[in-house]
């Protein structure tokens, strides 16, 4: 069974509340292929994303802002939801924190009568192509989110997901991953650690 190594845990500078952050997660550039390997916490296997809530500006990963006429645009935002769609990050210490704490959360949350979930790692890997409809936006912090390149009913945008990760994407129990990817193993959060790789 896995059990979280006893290293650190969300230091300060992930926070997602302070200026740092903030700071960080302006758009740096666009990409239309993968520019690394990376990974993204998702409770099932097919896409999930739902509506954020209108009046609460808590976490909500899964969560993308729609417009008046219930479409989904790209957005890099200076406030909570700071992207519009699946966010998707190297294997660094950084990631590797923030995966722990999400699925903390995710066990937390599960109620005893809920219907059993099976929370995966999607894998796409470096140099992966994007489709048309998909935009790939890097963060000044590492993360990169995939985004409608158009803008697209909350539904569509969850089929155009799935039906890039069926063609281009592997599935991994999400305990299994973490047993094979020790984080004392994940490289620094820095570029030159895991771009290309």
């Amino acid at each position: 069974m896995w059990t979280r190594p006893n290293v650190w845990r969300y230091p300060t500078s992930f926070t997602r509340n302070t200026a740092v952050w903030k700071r960080r997660i302006s758009l740096v550039s666009v990409h239309r292929k993968f520019p690394a390997t990376m990974h993204h916490f998702q409770t099932q296997r097919t896409s999930n994303l739902y509506k954020h809530p209108d009046d609460d500006s808590g976490y909500f990963p899964d969560g993308v802002i729609t417009s008046a006429n219930g479409l989904v645009y790209p957005i890099v935002s200076q406030s909570s939801p700071y992207f519009n769609g699946p966010v998707f990050r190297p294997n660094t210490e950084g990631m590797q924190e923030i995966l722990s704490w999400d699925y903390d959360t995710y066990l937390d949350e599960i109620q005893p009568d809920s219907p059993p979930t099976h929370p995966v790692i999607i894998t796409i890997q470096n140099n992966t192509a994007i489709p048309p409809s998909l935009t790939l936006f890097r963060g000044r912090f590492p993360f990169f989110t995939l985004q409608p390149s158009s803008p697209v009913s909350l539904g569509v945008f969850n089929d155009i997901l799935d039906e890039f990760y069926a063609t281009s994407a592997t599935f991994t129990d999400v305990v299994e991953w973490m047993e094979k990817h020790d984080i004392r193993d994940a490289p620094p959060d820095k570029p030159e650690d895991w771009m290309g790789r």
